[in-house]
């Protein structure tokens, strides 16, 4: 633990060449600082920051045709970039091509790729996946919403489970025509043995019950403390919500939101997703059921579910 008292008024006349009462911190202190917040603006707090600083925690908008310069200028072996969050525009499988070039980061610990309608489609997923190389990565966020990614891309992202390092990854994969066979290789992050946090979003794909079934098999990780699945729109069931029920068994895990809004749930998946009150570890449970065909005795199997916990745990119950 360290601490280092900062005043919490500047008065600007006391700058001196573009110096401030930072000068005294040490640079150590200034590194931990920055790396804890992941923000570029800290670096921008005095000249001696953006000195220390810059090209630490970087964010910036691209398309494609300046995205090759973007990437030549953090690769630059003078860089020591430990974030990277890109926003990007219509760069297709080509960007994914260079952007795979990131995992040659050594000191890369943090990852968000925007990709939505990008077009990356298979290959641009399938070159994605090689960000498992990455020695350093701990969080990685991919939005490949509207992507094209289907079922191949699905199974050549699941390879990300290899990653040494990663700890917290979110993947949104919604509206991408993946199904069961997709979801299977998704579920091979039951395998990924320093994962801590996981979200999958599914919306609007065609999973369906079989591929709810498969992803239930994520009680397997024992290192899971958190899974957000949504699974919205993908015509699941009573027999889907029943086997992800089953999710009750991870050891670890006391942070998990399902979402199933619009699928075809009634009271026997209900009742069955009220099972997760035995769930050992749980601190904070949301299930999203809106749109569903749940009645009061599904409704009912929900509140029983709610008031089982003493003290109750955080929890949200959206239903029909």
């Amino acid at each position: 633990f360290f601490a280092w008292q900062i005043p919490t008024t500047v008065n600007p006349m006391s700058w001196n060449n573009g110096t401030s009462h930072l000068l005294g911190v040490p640079d150590d202190v200034l590194e931990l600082v920055s790396d804890f917040l992941q923000d570029r603006s800290f670096s921008q707090a005095c000249s001696r920051t953006w000195v220390l600083l810059q090209r630490r925690h970087v964010h910036y908008m691209v398309v494609l045709r300046n995205l090759q310069t973007v990437i030549a200028a953090l690769t630059d072996p003078s860089a020591t970039v430990r974030s990277i969050t890109l926003d990007l525009r219509s760069v297709r499988d080509p960007g994914a091509q260079a952007l795979a070039s990131l995992k040659n980061l050594p000191l890369l610990c943090a990852l968000s790729l925007g990709l939505s309608f990008n077009n990356v489609g298979n290959p641009g997923a399938q070159v994605l996946a090689t960000l498992k190389d990455a020695r350093s990565l701990q969080q990685l966020s991919l939005n490949l919403s509207y992507n094209q990614v289907g079922d191949l891309g699905a199974r050549a992202l699941a390879s990300l489970k290899d990653a040494t390092a990663l700890q917290s990854l979110s993947l949104n994969l919604s509206y991408n025509k993946i199904g069961p066979a997709g979801a299977q290789g998704l579920a091979a992050f039951k395998g990924a043995p320093t994962l801590r946090s996981l979200a999958l979003n599914l919306q609007r794909n065609n999973v369906g019950d079989t591929g709810a079934e498969v992803l239930a098999s994520l009680k397997g990780n024992s290192a899971l403390h958190a899974l957000d699945l949504e699974f919205a729109d993908n015509r699941i069931g009573d027999a889907g919500a029943s086997a992800l029920a089953a999710l009750r068994e991870a050891p670890a895990l006391h942070t998990l939101h399902i979402g199933l809004r619009r699928n075809e749930v009634h009271d026997a998946g209900a009742q069955a997703l009220a099972l997760l009150r035995d769930a050992p570890a749980a601190r904070s449970l949301t299930l999203d059921l809106w749109g569903n065909q749940i009645t009061a005795v599904g409704v009912q199997a929900l509140a029983d579910f709610k008031d089982a916990f003493d003290p109750p745990p955080h929890y949200k119950l959206l239903s029909a």
